[in-house]
């Protein structure tokens, strides 16, 4: 039989370490958002400046973007 130990501190640091998976992934997802965002914006600028239909080109050199990760 397997028991689990589900001390009151055990749980709280079980639910602590939950909810920081919780906020990781909410913060992954409004990267993507970023993201999306702005490779649109990068492919409306292109089409503008050189005229040609670019919509299937992935832009995706996003540095502004790559240094907000580097401190979240």
């Amino acid at each position: 039989m397997i028991t689990f130990n589900t001390s009151k501190d055990e749980a709280v640091c079980v639910e602590h370490f939950q909810n920081l998976f919780i906020l990781q992934n909410e913060v992954i997802d409004l990267f993507k958002h970023h993201l999306k965002v702005s490779e649109n914006e990068l492919v409306v600028y292109a089409k503008e400046v050189s005229g040609m239909g670019l919509e299937s080109i992935k832009m995706d050199n996003h540095i502004g973007l790559r240094e907000r990760m580097k401190i979240s």
